[in-house]
């Protein structure tokens, strides 16, 4: 497994960034920062999540996890309706049909079909 301190060189590196820019943008004292490159010294749990956000890694990655170097990107929110018309897309075949055949239409297309629907309902 790789360490603290071969994750913390190979961060600086693929960022262009010098220790001292990393000093001072994590308020990380610049001999704190060589001993964590030496290897002499682990940084304390606050330390990683500064350093890893200043260097955009993973967290787990920089203490040496077999995991992506990169941050994960969060999955946006969803709200309760967007959430129920996703499972309608991702359940009914119809509906995908009807969405596959609205990607290109406009905004007159739309309500058009929206009244045609209407009238269909009404119908019944």
């Amino acid at each position: 497994m790789a360490t603290i301190a071969s994750r913390l060189r190979e961060a600086l590196s693929v960022r262009g960034m010098k220790q001292i820019e990393l000093s001072e943008k994590t308020g990380i004292n610049k001999g704190a920062i060589s001993s964590y490159l030496s290897g002499k010294y682990e940084p304390k749990q606050a330390n990683v999540a500064s350093l890893a956000q200043v260097l955009s890694v993973n967290e787990a990655w920089l203490l040496g996890k077999d995991v992506p170097m990169d941050t994960p990107i969060p999955a946006p929110a969803v709200d309760s309706e967007l959430g129920e018309y996703l499972e309608e897309l991702k359940n009914r075949s119809e509906m995908r049909m009807l969405f596959q055949l609205a990607k290109g239409a406009t905004k007159e297309d739309v309500e058009k079909a929206v009244r045609i629907i209407e009238a269909l309902r009404q119908s019944e």
